[in-house]
């Protein structure tokens, strides 16, 4: 360590109170920034975390299935194929 406190009495570019005084500025600076740029960081962090993760296998709450019978199908030729059933309401609409 003394040698390194030697060599900084040497160089006069770094002696000068100035200098000092102005890179001291530079790096508080740069210090600033970097919590800065850690604050935001933190905080985007923090509201992915917030976000609610989606799972694919999911599925929907509203759900329902429509079941017809048919009987007879054999008895079924072209004229009488457009069968249909009674209509059912499913969440205010009609199926």
């Amino acid at each position: 360590m003394d040698k390194n406190n030697d060599e900084l009495g040497k160089d006069p570019k770094i002696d000068s109170k100035s200098k000092k005084s102005e890179i001291l500025e530079k790096m508080n600076s740069q210090e600033q920034k970097i919590d800065e740029m850690a604050e935001k960081l933190q905080s985007i962090k923090e509201s992915i975390a917030k976000i609610p993760k989606f799972d694919e296998k999911r599925k929907s709450e509203k759900r329902f299935v429509l079941k017809h019978v048919f009987e007879n199908v054999n008895d079924l030729d072209e004229e009488n194929r457009y069968m249909h059933s009674e209509e059912e309401e499913h969440f205010n609409m009609k199926w």
